[in-house]
């Protein structure tokens, strides 16, 4: 059993090693092409945060723009990906913010008021 368990091992190792070879070039092209467009992404995002609010908060021509990690970013992409698929998802993340009083208009105690355990 333990000769053939490592039979598998090896087959499959040199299947991926096969596809490897044949697949190089294109999955290098497609990793290019992924950070290409992870670039543009985390330009256009801090292009936005840094973007002044209004017009007479403007930077000066010189100063140096702040630039978000690619790890934030992916993370930030991904939320994005989840906006495009959900359009509800942007009213259901403001509803989940448990700080404020009016986001759960059914609820009648006060925010100092412990709530009782219903598993109790």
């Amino acid at each position: 059993d333990r000769i053939r368990t490592s039979i598998n091992v090896l087959g499959d190792a040199v299947g991926a090693g096969i596809v490897d070879h044949l697949c190089r070039k294109e999955l290098a092209e497609k990793d290019a092409e992924t950070e290409r467009e992870l670039d543009e992404a985390v330009e256009e995002y801090t292009r936005r945060i840094s973007s002044p609010s209004s017009p007479t908060e403007s930077e000066p021509a010189g100063s140096e723009r702040r630039r978000i990690s690619k790890k934030r970013m992916s993370v930030a992409a991904a939320m994005r990906l989840h906006e495009n698929v959900s359009p509800l998802s942007s009213t259901i993340a403001s509803a989940a913010i448990a700080d404020h009083p009016k986001t759960f208009p059914f609820r009648t105690t006060s925010m100092n008021e412990p709530l009782e355990d219903i598993d109790a």
